[in-house]
């Protein structure tokens, strides 16, 4: 902004002192101080009203800049947590089906060693029974 600033000012300049010279000749009057001075002056304004345009140009674009970044970013912060939300649910899903296979393995097997335990009572009884007649022999 340096830089161009002083380019811009420098341009206008020059083209108002080109304008007049061009009117100095003119009818072979030469123009007045003040003219030069006043077209000098319209040329430092209209810098000065390019410079401010640009500036304000600049600054809507940098605001309009930033307003997008916030909305991109909290569209993908709303992106993550409906991501999240779906992986969490998908998980307790998971969890649920492994739960439901353990409980029924649990429950498969706890039935198979109730039913070895019933076919084994018979056995114990006669054991039993035979260690008890085996103590009162002796």
């Amino acid at each position: 902004m340096i830089v161009i600033l002083p380019l811009i000012k420098w341009s206008l300049i020059a083209n108002a002192l080109n304008d007049a010279f061009k009117l100095k000749n003119r009818d072979g009057i030469h123009m007045a101080n003040n003219e030069i001075l006043s077209e000098i002056k319209k040329a430092e304004e209209d810098a000065r009203k390019a410079v401010s345009e640009a500036t304000e140009d600049k600054n809507q674009k940098v605001a309009k800049a930033r307003a997008d970044a916030r909305s991109i970013v909290e569209d993908g912060e709303e992106e993550a947590v409906k991501a999240a939300q779906t992986a969490l649910k998908s998980g307790e899903a998971k969890i649920n089906a492994q739960r439901s296979e353990i409980i029924e393995a649990g429950v498969r097997e706890a039935e198979s060693v109730a039913m070895k335990s019933q076919s084994n009572i018979p056995k114990a009884v006669d054991f039993l029974l035979e260690e008890f007649e085996r103590e009162i022999r002796v």
